[in-house]
């Protein structure tokens, strides 16, 4: 989708909305092109990381590590 679409904020995130909804409030939040994931363990993360990124592959949608961002907090084991 082209940026100087109009409507193209909007459309996408109803289509990540729909594309996420298994996920959407359980361990993630979606908002217009960000996907920020949230867990309470680091081995929980990890498979939430790999549940989004397998369900993006599916439709053919790619994230670039480059503008993402990986922030864990402090996890006590």
């Amino acid at each position: 989708m082209l940026q100087g679409d109009m409507n193209a904020p909007g459309t996408f995130m109803r289509i990540m909305s729909d594309l996420m909804r298994d996920f959407l409030g359980n361990f993630i939040l979606v908002y217009i092109d960000n996907i920020l994931i949230f867990s309470d363990t680091a081995k929980d993360h990890l498979k939430h990381i790999s549940a989004i990124c397998n369900k993006l592959k599916e439709v053919q949608f790619y994230a670039t590590r480059k503008k993402s961002e990986c922030t864990p907090p402090e996890y006590k084991y």
